[in-house]
């Protein structure tokens, strides 16, 4: 079994974030992700919203032997494969 997630840290609104593994991410995100909590990504058509969700779902899953799920209402199944695909190239 791979380790969770590191680098966990406390917000100062004291949440307890963890590192997203996405290079420059964690920045935008002032640290990350709050731990134990859902994270909703919203935007436009073609933005990345699923790219960023593969990504962190894959990496999760390869290098922290994570469970993860993939709610994608407006992707049809070959399609969100399809991008995962090139994504990983």
């Amino acid at each position: 079994m791979s380790p969770k997630r590191s680098h966990a840290r406390t917000a100062p609104a004291g949440i307890i974030q963890f590192s997203i593994g996405i290079q420059g991410l964690d920045e935008i995100t002032e640290g990350g992700l709050p731990t134990g909590r859902p994270t909703l990504v919203c935007g436009g058509p073609g933005c990345g919203k699923t790219l960023l969700e593969l990504e962190f779902l894959v990496r999760g899953a390869a290098e922290f032997d994570e469970p993860a799920v993939l709610m994608s209402f407006e992707e049809f199944t070959g399609a969100c494969a399809g991008r995962a695909r090139s994504s990983t190239t």
